[in-house]
């Protein structure tokens, strides 16, 4: 730094510029990487026993069996609920002055004016015109703030081991990697940039939701064919039932033993098919509830990390394969009628196998 100023602001940006080691880290939650805010939300800060201080939507995510492991050291940190953590109000002090600026500036810690899409970081002038001064940096799309708040990116993962941001996917290793890894434990394997591999990723997961969304309309099809045709089969098992009592009326003594039998037999029959359009009714909700979740797996997986979305295809997969193994069986015939014949004229003769019911099995 040679006891300049001037000179230890330049290098001092540079370093927070390429290695990501800027003081405003200090400030985020280091597992989801928001920023931490001073009022009673997720984003609160809350600390372990270590020493180390998350955002209390993470805490309540990584609670289990009574403890939280600390994501940094390990450390193990007992409590009955995250809402016990004690607030780190040290932080939460400091945290005031910062969120009451709109933006900040990632390399001099001065009220920012700049933001530039492809760094997704926040510059003054000055600290901007040197970050972008190299000519691989000259095509950056740099948006004048003025005064009004930006949409900021989620950032990427660092690498635990070089500090790094994992901005690289390993196509060998299925995995990310920053810059340095592809010269370190991942020398000589194949890379891609992750940016690109996640926009392949959210493609693929949008098409395999189209599919599943196409499938929609002809469930909700069936679905309303078999609502119709349970309530047929109630009206028309009540039908036969009635038959069968003015039937059987008629000769009440001698039948009424034989009136119960087909009458049972009745019940279990209508039974049995109304649990066979059930099983099918329940498997078509099921697949038209995935179908919704993969609908809204869709809206937001733009907003999602690209590490989350990589991540996320088997899920999506999964689902997909669900919804298209329901929406893939034979369509069943369904045959909710009923009809008693009973011949009134010879029962004498067939008493003891009086009547049948007439129906097709489904």
């Amino acid at each position: 730094y040679m006891g300049s100023f001037g000179f230890r602001k330049s290098s001092d940006f540079f370093s927070s510029f390429f290695f990501g080691m800027s003081d405003q880290s200090l400030f985020e939650c280091q597992v989801c990487f928001e920023p931490f805010a001073d009022t009673k939300t997720e984003q609160e800060p809350r600390v372990l026993i270590c020493g180390h201080s998350f955002c209390f939507g993470c805490l309540v995510r990584l609670f289990s069996d009574g403890s939280v492991i600390c994501p940094n050291c390990r450390h193990k940190t007992e409590c009955s609920s995250p809402d016990s953590l004690p607030r780190n109000f040290a932080l939460i002090e400091l945290l005031n002055p910062i969120i009451a600026r709109k933006a900040i500036c990632e390399g001099c810690a001065k009220t920012a004016n700049k933001h530039c899409g492809d760094c997704n970081k926040t510059f003054c002038s000055d600290c901007c015109s040197h970050a972008h001064s190299l000519p691989r940096f000259a095509s950056h799309k740099i948006v004048d703030l003025n005064g009004q708040a930006v949409n900021i990116l989620p950032k990427p993962a660092s690498c635990q081991k070089h500090l790094r941001p994992l901005e690289l996917y390993c196509t060998d290793c299925k995995g990310l990697a920053c810059d340095f890894c592809q010269y370190d434990n991942h020398k000589g394997h194949s890379f891609e940039l992750l940016i690109n591999v996640a926009g392949q990723a959210r493609a693929n997961i949008k098409e395999l939701v189209a599919k599943a969304v196409n499938m929609k309309e002809g469930l909700e099809t069936r679905a309303a064919v078999l609502h119709q045709v349970f309530e047929d089969l109630d009206f028309n098992s009540c039908r036969a039932k009635q038959e069968i009592k003015d039937s059987f009326g008629r000769v009440r003594t001698q039948l009424t033993l034989r009136e119960q039998a087909l009458s049972q037999e009745l019940e279990e029959l209508a039974q049995h098919k109304k649990k066979v359009v059930q099983a099918d009714l329940d498997g078509i909700a099921v697949a038209i509830s995935e179908v919704a979740v993969l609908e809204e797996d869709a809206k937001c997986v733009d907003e999602k990390a690209n590490d989350f979305v990589i991540g996320h295809i088997p899920v999506v997969e999964n689902r997909v394969k669900s919804v298209l193994k329901v929406a893939g069986l034979p369509r069943k015939e369904y045959h909710p009628s009923f009809e008693a014949d009973i011949d009134v004229k010879n029962m004498s003769a067939t008493i003891g196998n009086l009547g049948k019911l007439k129906t097709q099995v489904m």
